[in-house]
């Protein structure tokens, strides 16, 4: 199993001093301390990071031991700084590891830190799927009345360069589900919690196109029993990649849920292809703007604001998860009808990448929601057509009104907007809206407000 070392973030040039025992009027160096307050944090599917502040000194070399199986790995010459900070690699997803570590220097070797608590070397940002798009062939998959293969060629989503082919065997209902104790690496701690699970598929074969699709989250509990399955709403297959995907609240503390994707009025001859399956708990992904100060915003026009969703940067202690993966699966407008017009007006979410200076292409924009002429102040909900993925790099997050003149009144704050992006609190630009949104946002014109909008989905 390897053992990766990330660079150590060094905060500054500290000179350590050496304690000294006196025996018989000879010097002698006392070995260095033990680690302390040491931590470990599951970053990937089989690796776990370890670090400290507690170390200073440059190192000769360093051992992590696994305190539960007694598996020791060492590092030479690593030279540390504040903090100390590698990973180890190639662990086993489905046991515990409980990590310490001891280092020499110059004076000796120290004794070993207290051991972690122990932790599941598995995702604790973004997908928690273990195998999303066959990068590890077909581990942690199993085929339900199917077939499994690998096949070339992934989706438009994460999905690397190959897909899972999932072919009928037997039955009317034939698919592809998670293989790992009873299904994915998640347990939940809270009855409330509500999980996400997307994927995107495809007809493999020309039986299957024309027919139905589904994906669901199954909930089982710690005997493995399912207690629920909630499958969403079923798309029709075509040879062209789509998603399919669900939302559900858990019912039971301490169960596990899994995912299963199905075709279903299946026969002789037909296949599909599946990648880049995720699952996310539910919750919070931004909010931009406050309800702070309400303008009109005329017909016409669309409005967008920066978000930097990079969840660490160059001025990070610890640089862990920076490519996180996000599912936009919920995405919300805070306006009003109340700018004196009459009749109504329609308005429809918009999210545009970035370029590096301002806003670029199109990635996706809501279905139309209608707003009335002197609707009070809320929150409106702007459906979108499937889950955005969001990566962790800048977004622009807005809206396009169109309809009456003089009815929709937006919503943002005139407190300076930070984004380490250094774009203006919010643009805005004239886009007509019978023919949609462009597909590059265009040229724009600073505001002196941002746009207040709020996301949620799998996180």
């Amino acid at each position: 199993m390897p053992l990766r070392l990330r660079p150590a973030h060094v905060l500054a040039a500290v000179s350590v001093g050496i304690p000294l025992a006196l025996t018989g009027g000879i010097a002698a160096a006392a070995a260095p301390p033990a680690p302390t307050e040491v931590s470990c944090t599951p970053s990937g599917t089989g690796q776990v990071d370890i670090w400290t502040y507690s170390v200073w000194a440059e190192l000769t070399s360093t051992e992590i031991r696994d305190a539960v199986s007694g598996q020791v790995w060492t590092l030479k010459g690593d030279a540390v700084g504040a903090p100390y900070d590698a990973t180890v690699t190639g662990l086993n997803p489905n046991r515990q590891y409980s990590l310490q570590f001891r280092y020499t220097d110059s004076t000796g070797t120290s004794a070993w830190s207290t051991p972690c608590k122990a932790v599941y070397p598995r995702p604790i940002a973004g997908n928690l799927v273990l195998n999303p798009s066959a990068d590890l062939g077909l581990k942690y998959w199993k085929g339900v009345n199917a077939g499994l293969s690998l096949a070339a060629g992934g989706s438009p989503g994460w999905g690397g360069a190959s897909s899972i082919q999932v072919a009928r065997t037997s039955g009317a209902t034939y698919g592809l589900a998670d293989a790992a104790r009873g299904g994915l690496p998640t347990v939940i701690d809270a009855e409330d919690e509500s999980y996400e699970a997307a994927a995107w598929v495809k007809a493999a074969s020309a039986s299957a196109i024309g027919k139905s699709v589904t994906i669901s989250l199954r909930e089982q509990n710690a005997q493995g029993s399912t207690v629920h399955l909630t499958a969403g709403r079923a798309a029709t297959l075509t040879s062209s990649w789509q998603q399919v995907w669900v939302t559900a609240p858990l019912l039971g503390a301490g169960d596990n849920v899994g995912v299963l994707i199905q075709q279903r009025g299946a026969g002789a001859g037909d296949a599909i292809a599946v990648d880049d399956v995720r699952v996310h708990p539910v919750g919070s992904l931004f909010q931009v703007g406050s309800e702070q100060t309400a303008r009109t915003v005329d017909s016409g026009v669309k409005r967008a604001v920066a978000k930097d969703m990079t969840p660490c940067s160059e001025w990070a202690d610890f640089w862990f998860n920076c490519e996180v993966e996000r599912d936009l699966t919920s995405y919300r407008a805070y306006v009003d009808g109340l700018a004196g017009g009459s009749g109504s007006a329609s308005i429809r979410g918009v999210i545009y990448a970035d370029t590096g200076s301002g806003p670029g292409a199109l990635i996706a924009s809501t279905k139309s929601v209608v707003v009335k002429s002197g609707q009070t102040a809320g929150w409106v909900d702007l459906p979108l057509q499937a889950p955005v993925e969001l990566g962790s790099r800048v977004y622009w997050f807005g809206y396009q009104v169109g309809g009456a003149g003089k009815v929709v009144r937006f919503y943002g704050d005139d407190s300076t907007y930070f984004c380490d992006c250094g774009y203006p609190i919010g643009i805005w630009n004239s886009d007509a809206y019978s023919d949609g949104p462009s597909s590059s946002f265009g040229a724009y014109q600073a505001a002196t407000l941002n746009t207040d909008v709020l996301g949620s989905g799998g996180r």
